[in-house]
């Protein structure tokens, strides 16, 4: 009877989202972390900005003693190490999204603990990001969007949810990328 608040100790070392969002320093904490995923190889540190991205588009053929490389050139998707990567891409990628969309959802509830300018620049950051993430999956991923615009494509997440999105065609995915760098423009 005496020990009703035992268990509603936070651990020294986590903290939770609204203790996290509650300080200025908490959402630096948070786009920090953000920002060093999009640095990671499975994102823009490797496989968005050089390996994946110029092999499959053939900038350069591989040596043939890499064997990854070698089946990534050759559209061999099915090799477990494309596969490993291609996965480890997306699942970074929207894993960043999702990220991207909690200090977005923070933001919305942060009454008066950021200046109005920073409010303002890292909910433009943000949306930026989220949509050159959305942008790059639906280049690599979705149809050809010279010749295939209205196919299904990938799903574009705006809201915090773990829940799985709807495929969108490739010309909504587009709409909503213009809308969220629009948005980031103007903030």
């Amino acid at each position: 009877v005496g020990c009703s608040d035992f268990l509603d100790v936070q651990p020294k070392d986590k903290q939770s989202e609204e203790q996290l969002f509650s300080t200025r320093g908490g959402f630096y904490t948070a786009v920090n972390g953000i920002y060093n995923k999009v640095a990671s190889t499975a994102l823009y540190g490797k496989n968005l900005s050089y390996e994946l991205v110029d092999v499959i588009s053939k900038r350069y053929a591989p040596l043939q003693s890499n064997t990854y490389l070698t089946a990534l050139s050759t559209f061999a998707y099915t090799d477990e190490n494309v596969k490993k990567t291609l996965e480890s891409t997306w699942t970074t990628a929207y894993n960043t999204i999702l990220n991207c969309n909690v200090v977005l959802d923070n933001l919305e509830k942060s009454d008066g603990v950021l200046l109005p300018a920073e409010y303002r620049m890292l909910k433009g950051e943000m949306l930026a990001l989220r949509a050159f993430l959305h942008f790059d999956m639906l280049r690599l991923f979705g149809p050809v969007y010279a010749t295939n615009k209205a196919d299904l494509s990938i799903p574009y997440n705006t809201v915090y949810s773990i829940s799985a999105t709807s495929l969108l065609p490739a010309t909504q995915v587009v709409e909503k990328v213009l809308k969220d760098l629009d948005e980031a423009e103007r903030l």
